[in-house]
């Protein structure tokens, strides 16, 4: 199954757990723009998540995310929820120690050992420096 079809395959309760989520994190900066906003609109929208759910995703509570993404029973929709968290994280090349806590407590209220995330946030930096190493050889920079 492919990643989008696993997450599609999540109920409306697991989309808005794995939407809150994404929020929390682009929250840790202390920053939450209109881009970040829109961004996770438009996954909501992909995701195919009612309109009337997105407060639910804005508006949650640290401990009421972690709550949520309990309802995530997929693995495979876990362990990409941690990846996707991990690639924000990074996105401003620094996972700083709240956005790795935080990452950490998603990971374990799902269920997902430490040495597993760790493991992933590990593979997300190799992918990322390679990508940049890519750029550099075929000239894109």
């Amino acid at each position: 199954m492919e990643v989008y079809d696993e997450i599609m395959s999540l109920n409306d309760d697991a989309k808005v757990a794995y939407l809150q989520a994404f929020t929390k994190l682009a929250h840790a900066d202390g920053v939450f723009d209109a881009k970040e906003k829109k961004f996770i609109e438009n996954m909501a929208k992909d995701y195919m998540l009612p309109k009337k759910r997105l407060p639910e995703v804005f508006n949650a509570s640290d401990d009421n995310v972690i709550a949520a993404v309990k309802n995530i029973k997929s693995r495979r929709a876990a362990l990409e929820l941690i990846k996707d968290l991990c690639f924000l994280g990074y996105a401003d090349k620094d996972l700083s120690e709240k956005e790795l806590v935080f990452i950490g407590k998603i990971g374990e209220a799902m269920g997902v050992d430490p040495a597993k995330v760790e493991e992933i946030s590990d593979w997300v930096v190799e992918k990322m420096i390679l990508t940049e190493k890519a750029r550099i050889i075929f000239d894109e920079v």
